[in-house]
């Protein structure tokens, strides 16, 4: 059967997608296609995980109608080398999700710029407990838009090691 591996690919409880290694979304249109079709059909998607897959930006268009229809609560999108580009343009996608609590995007090329954008969609999200950004390179320009954005916020979790952060980026998270 053709799309075995979308079965095996999704797990409950909780309702979570993880897209196989060997499944090449950012140059498969078929992968692509059969990926955005299973989410339409299981809306009930909690948990995403697309590590180590080199999105594009073509990848996530094609995701960005989809992702609000899904029930996401933890996204996953680690060891992509997402861009400013990409990061802003999930974003995008990703503020229309009422119901994220974690998001991981450790291992990326996001740059304050790309984090000026996301705060200035996220700064009303009161929901999110969990942001991994470890080893991107934002700098503590990129933390002053973290920290005005979640200043009235739950955030439990703000990972940013392995950023080139200073002194004063430092400060500014204590």
């Amino acid at each position: 059967m053709q799309e075995s591996w979308l079965t095996k690919a999704y797990t409950t409880p909780p309702p979570t997608f993880c897209l196989p290694p060997d499944k090449d979304i950012a140059n498969d249109p078929e992968i692509r296609k059969s990926v955005i079709e299973f989410f339409n059909a299981h809306t009930e998607i909690a948990t995403l995980e697309f590590s180590d897959h080199k999105v594009d930006i073509s990848t996530i268009s094609h995701l960005a109608s989809v992702l609000p229809k899904l029930s996401l609560t933890s996204v996953d999108f680690s060891e992509n080398t997402l861009t400013d580009e990409t990061f802003i343009s999930l974003s995008h996608a990703l503020k229309n999700c009422p119901n994220l609590q974690l998001l991981n995007f450790n291992g990326n090329q996001i740059t304050s710029n790309g984090i000026k954008i996301f705060s200035e969609l996220f700064n009303n999200n009161q929901l999110l407990l969990k942001f991994s950004l470890v080893d991107n390179k934002i700098t503590s320009e990129g933390i002053a838009y973290l920290s005005e954005a979640f200043q009235n916020n739950p955030l439990i979790e703000l990972n940013v090691s392995l950023n080139p952060i200073d002194s004063s980026g430092a400060k500014t998270l204590s």
